[in-house]
């Protein structure tokens, strides 16, 4: 949309653009069944008690043994509920939204016969969430950026003319946990773990592995976020067939990356139990 605001003198622009997505994408994974949460291994691999070193009887871990932490952790496993899936046991449906943004605002005045003046702001957003099967386990990917610009055309003469460029503009990129940046942590809150950094970047569910099944938990969080500021002054004179142009420029980019890489993480190998 634009026009005129002053005839001849002063002019607008403006634009925007949406732009929606759902994506649903079918997906299967390995999970423990019920009877497996509730210690239940009968007719499965044999399992060794840590203490003894000696098969659980009837390979049944009692329900004694269990911490509370991993009573609370049964929460975040689906259901089986496939036995067609080849050596996966779990068949679901995961949703993928997109977003995107922008909007572009462009002044032009011609302020008088020597002087032309613009002005150009840019700003757009998107963000994409990547979700897992198991809860609390997706990734989201926000990105944003912003652009100014300025510029001042004066002529002093029709063969000597001065041209001013200001630039700013800036963009983020990010990855963010499930959970990160929530009013509670459920790696404490929930689950009832101790001892967590502190760090609202690292909350969430424990990026959890285990040898035979398939993990819970998302990955870690990185921000970027980059800066750049521009100003450019040149002169120009038009003498006979010759063009002679000197100017100057400043520039300054900043560039920013934050990666928190010490997410509360969890391996479950097969080292003391066989399994």
């Amino acid at each position: 949309f634009g026009g005129a605001a002053i005839k001849d003198n002063l002019f607008f622009f403006v634009n925007y653009e949406g732009f929606r997505q759902r994506l649903s994408q079918t997906g299967q994974a390995h999970f423990p069944t019920l009877a497996q949460l509730a210690g239940n291994f009968a007719g499965l691999k044999t399992l060794n008690d840590p203490s003894t070193g000696a098969p659980f009887p009837g390979n049944i871990i009692p329900a004694s043994r269990f911490s509370k932490v991993a009573m609370n952790y049964r929460a975040f496993f689906p259901t089986p509920n496939c036995t067609v899936c080849g050596g996966n046991n779990y068949a679901g449906i995961t949703k993928k939204p997109s977003n995107y943004d922008q909007t572009i605002q462009r002044v032009d005045y011609n302020i008088r016969a020597k002087d032309v003046l613009f002005f150009r702001y840019l700003w757009n957003d998107e963000s994409v969430y990547v979700p897992l099967l198991a809860p609390a386990s997706g990734t989201s990917f926000p990105e944003s950026a912003q652009n100014l610009a300025n510029h001042w055309i004066h002529v002093f003469t029709p063969a000597l003319t001065n041209e001013v460029l200001f630039g700013w503009g800036q963009s983020k990129v990010g990855q963010i946990r499930d959970g990160a940046f929530a009013p509670t942590n459920i790696a404490t809150s929930v689950l009832g773990l101790q001892n967590i950094a502190d760090r609202p970047s690292g909350w969430g569910l424990p990026s959890t592995s285990f040898s035979s099944y398939t993990g819970v938990g998302a990955g870690q969080c990185q921000f970027d976020n980059d800066r750049l500021f521009q100003l450019v002054d040149s002169l120009q004179l038009i003498h006979g067939r010759h063009i002679l142009k000197v100017g100057a420029e400043f520039r300054h980019e900043m560039f920013y990356m934050d990666q928190d890489s010490r997410i509360p993480s969890i391996t479950f190998a097969n080292i003391f139990t066989g399994d």
